[in-house]
């Protein structure tokens, strides 16, 4: 197993709207890495600004949301936010500073 081989997944936990028109103004997230059975995450929210063409509620996707979800973050954050994640899986499982155990 090597860095390569980690699986980065954005999951959209829940949108947060207005209750007169059901326009999204927050989404909250999380990012799952795994390398088989190692796993970290990262989670948080983001405001959203008020769109010109807002999409009904109803029509909204996964895949759509999490498109503004990364626009929203910018590629510098979520490049951060991701590396994060790598660096963590391979410090602590990948090339450990540090090991645990008895000689015997």
């Amino acid at each position: 197993m090597n860095v390569d081989d980690i699986v980065l997944e954005w999951i959209i936990t829940n949108l947060v709207r207005h209750s007169e028109n059901d326009m999204i103004f927050s989404i909250e997230w999380k990012l799952n890495a795994t390398l088989g059975l190692y796993a970290t995450s990262a989670e948080g929210t983001i405001g959203l600004k008020a769109s010109e063409h807002p999409i009904p509620f109803i029509d909204l996707t996964r895949e759509l949301v999490i498109e503004w979800l990364l626009a929203a973050l910018g590629e510098e954050q979520q490049n951060a936010i991701e590396q994060g994640l790598i660096n963590t899986i391979y410090d602590n499982y990948l090339a450990p500073s540090t090991h645990d155990g008895m000689p015997w």
